[in-house]
């Protein structure tokens, strides 16, 4: 929402300075002049966040709906409200006025943006380092890697009370993420059958020695060979299956009368049809887990015969951790695409051309690629945390370029005759392009401040997000400008083009 003030107030004070003594007018030239811009931003904003809804984790279908809704509702508060309190306000004073006018730093960075855009060889300078950038970005999103690259909990850092007794007791005992493969009997009592408990074994043993961050392993396998060894004078030459289906019946009824009720729940199903085999792993990093259900997925294809049950795949915090990772890698990039798609249609139709919408991508594609690319290279891994940052800052990145682009077709469109890019553009950028630089920047800021949470969830959303929010605004600032000189696109031109 402030993104969309700043703006309103930004223009209000030039229409102002042209009729100083009218401020229901110069209201009505405000909203006149950027009510088909902040339409379409607004609408992009949301599609950015809607966009999320296909995502099938329940709190990023929550996110999608709270932030999809609150960013369309801020058209009511930003194109009707600001616009009405405007008139009634009293109108600022001239100095205050030629205070906001006054030429200041920032009006001199933006100057010399505007000149880097008219001076060819400072323009293929800025050509050669946004292709270099672009293809570091391209070469950092293929080394990023899907999951938690820690011990202990994501949303917290390593040293918080939590993660360090996490990381005590798996140094001191087997472990407290659990792993569960789930054995699927085709009838009752489809586990009482030696040959298809000894897969068990084999396939516990052969995990617990491919695998070295598993602590330990239990099943139903463990209490069968306990029970054989017990009943054969603990002799532990006899802590092995035997292979006879009714004294593996014999002996789970004597411990069902002897035992205490439950005893055997958390491995075994009452009518003997289902079972868990139960493993301890050390931790939870994607390395660890992509290796364990990648050998996991080896034995059951290669060692699996018993056609009395099927080996099902995953439970326990590691097989959540693996679902979660695997939804992450099928929908980081698809919702990039489809946010891609919904934003350049909205703009392609708002612009009446498709030529237009693209146009107005290059600096957010930049900004995309680079951010997930620094991403990659400093090792920060895609996590849920990362999942809605494409989404929100392609959403909320469009906008920049949007009232930019707005901006300069205005100017082009004011002036008589051949149309002026070059003036067009210092103009649009010492006056969209600053209210678009402080947008960015307190934007940015106030996200920035994530990074001081003690949630690390926070903390790393916080900062990619924030460095999004800073590269959109750059590169709509800089290389917007700087292709509308190259290329001189006809959608500035045409005075039918409407931003609605």
């Amino acid at each position: 929402g402030i993104s969309h003030s700043i703006q309103f107030i930004k223009r209000y004070y030039e229409e102002i300075k042209s009729n100083p003594l009218d401020r229901r007018q110069a209201a009505e030239n405000t909203l006149a002049a950027l009510s088909n811009p902040v339409r379409a931003s607004l609408f992009t904003d949301g599609l950015g966040f809607l966009s999320l809804w296909i995502v099938p984790l329940a709190m990023i279908k929550t996110l999608a709906i709270a932030a999809g809704a609150g960013v369309l509702s801020l058209y009511l508060t930003v194109v009707t409200f600001i616009p009405a309190v405007l008139t009634y306000l009293p109108l600022p004073v001239k100095r205050e006025v030629e205070r906001e006018e006054s030429p200041n730093i920032v009006d001199a960075i933006l100057k010399s943006l505007a000149v880097i855009s008219n001076h060819s060889g400072l323009r293929n300078i800025i050509l050669l380092l946004f292709l270099g950038l672009t293809l570091t970005g391209i070469k950092g999103i293929t080394q990023l890697v899907i999951g938690d690259n820690e011990e202990g909990t994501a949303l917290l850092y390593p040293d918080s009370p939590y993660n360090q007794a996490e990381k005590f007791i798996n140094e001191k005992f087997t472990g407290v993420n659990p792993y569960y493969i789930f054995v699927e009997g085709k009838e009752e009592e489809a586990l009482i059958d030696w040959k298809l408990l000894k897969e068990m074994d084999s396939l516990q043993n052969y995990l617990i020695k491919k695998i070295p961050e598993i602590g330990n392993a239990i099943s139903l396998v463990d209490y069968i060979k306990g029970l054989n060894c017990v009943m054969n004078q603990n002799n532990p030459q006899y802590f092995t299956i035997p292979e006879n289906n009714g004294t593996i019946a014999e002996y789970l009824f004597l411990y069902s009368i002897s035992g205490f009720p439950g005893d055997f729940d958390p491995v075994l199903s009452p009518d003997y049809k289902y079972a868990n085999i139960k493993f301890d792993l050390k931790d939870h990093r994607a390395d660890t887990i992509n290796r364990t259900i990648e050998a996991t997925q080896q034995w059951i294809k290669h060692e699996h015969k018993s056609k009395k049950a099927d080996f099902k795949l995953a439970g326990g915090l590691i097989g959540t951790t693996a679902a979660v990772n695997e939804i992450i890698r099928q929908y980081t990039f698809s919702n990039i695409l489809l946010v891609f798609a919904l934003v350049l249609l909205r703009i392609s139709l708002a612009l009446r051309s498709l030529i237009g919408g693209l146009f107005l991508f290059i600096p957010l594609t930049f900004s995309i690629i680079l951010t997930f690319g620094i991403l990659g290279i400093s090792g920060v891994n895609l996590t849920v945390e990362t999942l809605p940052v494409a989404a929100m800052g392609i959403g909320l990145g469009i906008d920049y370029s949007i009232y930019i682009a707005a901006r300069i077709r205005e100017e082009i469109i004011r002036g008589k005759g051949n149309p002026n890019f070059s003036a067009a553009i210092q103009n649009a950028l010492v006056t969209s392009g600053k209210a678009v630089f402080f947008t960015g920047m307190v934007v940015s800021i106030g996200v920035f401040s994530w990074i001081f949470s003690s949630i690390k969830f926070q903390a790393k959303l916080g900062g990619a997000l924030g460095g999004l929010l800073i590269l959109n605004m750059l590169s709509a600032l800089i290389l917007l400008p700087l292709f509308v000189m190259i290329i001189k696109p006809k959608f500035l031109i045409q005075k039918d083009v409407r931003y609605s």
